[in-house]
């Protein structure tokens, strides 16, 4: 049903922008032949812009074609190009209304040749500005993942604490465009790090576990002194979650879906909890189970959750410190404005009225393989006493 539904907006979507560009590009055309054959072309277009990720998630089979990885990445970096298009044209069109504003007699008086020369080079300049915007986009999003330093300050932190170290990963999207050879080399990232403790906070995969789970065995190569803890995030139950929580098990991964673990850091305690994606998860995701334990409250305590919501339950259930992903922190415009509509925190650091959130920008992309204002991102915590 839900299958049904995204499928049902994505058509929608494809539609308006379809109408948009036909709009835009092709009505204006007064030569019939030549605007019979670009509509064609567009309807070619909209059919090629539908079916490949719809193929991809109904026939898992396609995953073990050759040149399959090829094919996606040039089709979502065309997705990327579209998006940008789309959104340049809707902003041209109110610069457009704007600019004519009170000469709408002068525009209508123009000779016809002349005012589709001027149409067709506003045209060209919006399809020049996207096709810079993705070059440079994807030419960002090929870099290795940064690695970001965060120094949490703590009112009470053992001494016991000064060397913990906590490295997260999330929303890596291992599936149509990413492989085994980025996690290979994420891996070896991590491992470089020597983290206390790994933290993976959802959307590992875009696949079954028949499709990717060859990849994905790469995991089991992670160090760490205290294990890696995962949460799942929104895409494992579009992909299989039941079946993928088993095998992440069997890399010697640990699950927490509302569970925690309580941890003997010297003399130190520290306890790693966590809940079930809060909007596709049939369980709730309950802070308060993530951090009863019977050993009581512990010097710090850690809540992986992949969305960054309901962080004042997890403040008052007594978490000092929140990991979240999901946001991308919108990857490249518009979506990186629009996504601050949408959540109360976007990335990096932030006070969560005396609790701390971070909210990393994802270690691998979703989508189109592209990134304008946004970095991919392994994050490395460390704890220091604060000074207030």
């Amino acid at each position: 049903m839900r299958l049904i539904l995204y499928i049902s907006v994505f058509v929608l979507l494809c539609t308006l922008v379809f109408s948009g560009l036909y709009h835009r590009f092709v009505k204006p055309i007064q030569n019939k032949r030549l605007k019979k054959i670009l509509r064609i072309c567009l309807i070619l277009f909209f059919a090629f812009l539908i079916l490949p990720p719809w193929i991809y998630r109904i026939f898992p089979a396609i995953a073990k074609i050759t040149g399959r990885r090829e094919i996606m990445n040039f089709y979502f970096f065309f997705m990327g190009l579209l998006s940008f298009t789309t959104v340049y044209l809707f902003a041209a069109a109110i610069a457009e209304k704007i600019l004519w504003l009170g000469r709408k007699k002068t525009y209508e008086t123009l000779d016809p040749k002349r005012r589709l020369f001027l149409t067709q080079m506003f045209n060209m300049g919006i399809l020049s500005l996207s096709g810079v915007s993705t070059a440079v986009g994807g030419i960002v999003n090929m870099q290795p993942p940064t690695i970001f330093d965060i120094k949490i300050p703590l009112k009470m932190m053992p001494d016991d604490l000064k060397n913990f170290k906590i490295v997260q990963i999330s929303d890596i999207h291992i599936g149509p465009l990413l492989g085994r050879e980025f996690l290979e080399d994420l891996v070896s990232r991590v491992n470089q790090l020597k983290p206390s403790l790994i933290a993976i906070t959802g959307d590992l995969v875009d696949g079954r576990v028949s499709q990717i789970g060859s990849a994905i065995e790469v995991l089991s190569h992670l160090k760490s002194e205290y294990g890696t803890y995962f949460v799942s995030g929104n895409h494992e139950y579009y992909s299989g979650h039941d079946e993928w929580m088993k095998f992440l098990k069997q890399l010697g991964i640990k699950i927490l879906e509302n569970e925690n673990d309580f941890l003997q850091v010297g003399n130190a305690t520290v306890l790693i909890g966590g809940v079930p994606d809060y909007r596709t998860s049939p369980v709730k995701g309950d802070p308060h189970r993530a951090i009863f334990h019977v050993r009581g409250k512990a010097d710090l305590s850690v809540l992986m959750s992949h969305q960054p919501l309901k962080c004042d339950e997890a403040r008052k259930a007594g978490f000092n410190l929140q990991l979240s992903g999901h946001t991308h922190a919108g990857q490249f415009h518009p979506w990186t404005w629009v996504v601050k509509l949408i959540y109360p925190y976007v990335k990096g650091l932030n006070d969560h009225m005396g609790m701390w959130i971070y909210v990393n920008q994802g270690t691998g992309f979703w989508g189109p393989p592209i990134r304008l204002g946004t970095k991919s991102e392994i994050t490395q915590f460390q704890f220091e006493k604060s000074l207030t």
